[in-house]
């Protein structure tokens, strides 16, 4: 019971922050990008967090997830990029 609820909670998250972007435009390119790759990484769920328009966001991570969640983080921000050379 505990995890579907956990579940849910991810899932409005998720919901929560395409409602924003979508329906009030204050998100950007990055923020979309973090908080999808929070999910692909193994949040349950990843939101905007703040007043908006910002870089921050809070995700939903079991803890058993949560070193493999930071470390894909950690390699996919830490690559070099075209646009740093």
């Amino acid at each position: 019971m505990e995890d579907e609820k956990l579940q849910q909670l991810g899932q409005i998250m998720i919901d929560g922050q395409k409602s924003s972007n979508e329906q009030f435009d204050n998100s950007s390119e990055e923020l979309e990008e973090l908080t999808s790759l929070a999910v692909k990484s193994g949040a349950l769920g990843s939101k905007s967090s703040g007043a908006g328009w910002g870089g921050c966001c809070v995700s939903l991570v079991h803890k058993d997830n949560l070193v493999k969640l930071l470390d894909e983080m950690k390699t996919y921000y830490s690559k070099e990029r075209p646009e740093d050379k």
